[in-house]
């Protein structure tokens, strides 16, 4: 994946970390690989819930286990993120 750098103007391909969140999961941060300065924070390839009885498995994981799980996560707002509503709801009425 190619990014510009916006303090050096390189781009190319950057270093990825993952920064551990404390509930479990990670942010996969973007760092310049000429420079090393922050780039951002870059999105993850599948939803993942970090909490409950499925801490650590996909959207579509849960899904294929126990599709009125998500259901209940989404009518009783235990999911604050919008993203990743729009991503149950996709595959619970999809």
């Amino acid at each position: 994946m190619k990014i510009l750098c916006k303090k050096c103007g390189l781009v190319d391909n950057p270093k990825t970390t993952i920064i551990p969140l404390p509930q479990g999961g990670g942010h996969i941060k973007a760092n310049c690989a000429g420079c090393g300065s922050f780039i951002k924070f870059l999105p993850h390839s599948k939803s993942t819930l970090y909490f409950g009885k499925y801490k650590g498995k996909t959207i579509a994981e849960i899904a294929s286990i126990d599709r009125d799980y998500l259901r209940w996560c989404i009518d009783n707002g235990v999911i604050k993120s919008n993203k990743l509503k729009a991503a149950i709801e996709g595959v619970v009425n999809g």
